[in-house]
């Protein structure tokens, strides 16, 4: 099934830059992140939210679905939104936006990138800055992005065995925790590093230099 993309209110960088022109992906737009597609021309496919950082009412035209919640709330629209992307079947999904600005919103996707870890193949948040994923037990190739510093955290209490190649800092069977930013800032050795964590939820953050 194809890529489901999560619009967000909050986006750092060009839209159509993060969700190319001719993308064939599924589009929620989370709340606001409706008004911040229809002013890129992206339509979307669904859009969920309580009106809180946007419109809930269709543009003229507008053929996406609406599926509106009470403010009053557990669970953020980003968070439902991604919830319901696994309800349709999607195995990989990115959040468009999400970072920056408010900073307990940026903390919530985060959370929400390590509550999903085992629910899809590849879940993401990317910006115009940064592109920000989760490995869980498993092992990831990771292509270089040119300018980009790639930095792991754990995001659970702790990762065991996290070992890493193509990097100009490299990890071998090492213990990461969540009180210690070890795994800040490295670099790519080549066109592409590889990251293995046995035990635990390592968050793999690249960042523009």
């Amino acid at each position: 099934m194809k890529k489901c993309y999560v619009v967000t209110s909050y986006i750092e960088g060009g839209l159509v830059r993060l969700i190319p022109p001719g993308e064939s992906g599924f589009v929620i737009c989370a709340d606001g992140g409706y008004e911040a597609a229809l002013s890129q021309n992206i339509q979307p496919d669904l859009v969920m939210g309580d009106g809180d950082s946007g419109s809930m009412a269709a543009a003229p035209g507008s053929c996406a679905e609406f599926l509106c919640f009470p403010q009053e709330k557990d669970e953020s629209d980003t968070f439902l939104c991604v919830k319901h992307a696994a309800s349709l079947g999607f195995r990989e999904v990115v959040i468009v936006g999400g970072l920056g600005g408010r900073l307990d919103h940026t903390v919530a996707n985060l959370q929400t990138l390590g509550h999903f870890a085992g629910t899809f193949d590849s879940i993401s948040v990317v910006d115009g800055k940064n592109v920000v994923t989760i490995v869980e037990n498993a092992g990831l190739a990771i292509p270089k992005k040119e300018g980009f510093s790639i930095s792991l955290f754990s995001l659970s209490d702790r990762c065991c065995g996290v070992s890493t190649k193509g990097l100009r800092y490299p990890l071998n069977d090492a213990e990461l925790k969540s009180s210690y930013p070890l795994g800040l800032s490295n670099k790519f050795t080549g066109t592409e590093a590889y990251v293995e964590v046995k035990n635990g939820t390592l968050l793999v953050v690249m960042s523009r230099d």
